[in-house]
């Protein structure tokens, strides 16, 4: 099991527009290792882009201001260098976005249809007891989706993690 949190930047870019901010987020990884080195799992990923800024002036709809969410699940593979500690993993998502989008006169909620996100990590583990390891670790995320008016929405985040990993 490997939980992680931290923040980072974001940016989301669709319809002619491109919005950035901080970046907050959180997973939880669920698997096995088949070696020593290699280990399979199963990756819950929440991840936000909070307050972001950017986008067209007078032109609605708009997020900025409005968190961008991203929701993703999917399988993952992670190889470390023992006795360093050191990994590398990677994850591929089935995900959703949550926009916020702000007309004059109010604001709507819609996800996303299912798009593809692909997480990346490298990070280094201390070990603190005989089954339970902390860290730290940089994570890029790359998502895709369209929304229900077929436009493509592209999400990219650079994150400094913190994580509690139990073997």
């Amino acid at each position: 099991m490997r939980l992680t949190l931290g923040l980072g930047g974001g940016s989301a870019s669709g319809a002619g527009t491109k919005y950035s901010g901080t970046s907050l987020g959180s997973s939880a990884a669920f698997g096995g290792a088949l070696t020593q080195h290699l280990v399979l799992y199963g990756e819950f990923l929440l991840l936000g882009i909070s307050n972001p800024k950017g986008g067209t002036k007078g032109v609605y709809p708009t997020l900025v201001g409005n968190p961008i969410d991203n929701i993703g699940l999917g399988p993952g593979i992670a190889y470390y260098f023992t006795p360093l500690n050191l990994y590398l993993s990677a994850t591929l998502f089935l995900q959703k976005v949550l926009l916020v989008k702000s007309y004059d006169v109010g604001s709507e909620m819609q996800f996303t249809k299912t798009g593809l996100g692909l997480s990346l990590m490298v990070g280094k583990e201390w070990w603190v007891s005989a089954n339970w390891g902390l860290g730290v670790a940089a994570q890029l995320l790359l998502a895709s989706a369209k929304d229900d008016s077929d436009t493509k929405w592209d999400l990219g985040v650079l994150a400094l993690m913190f994580t509690s990993t139990y073997n």
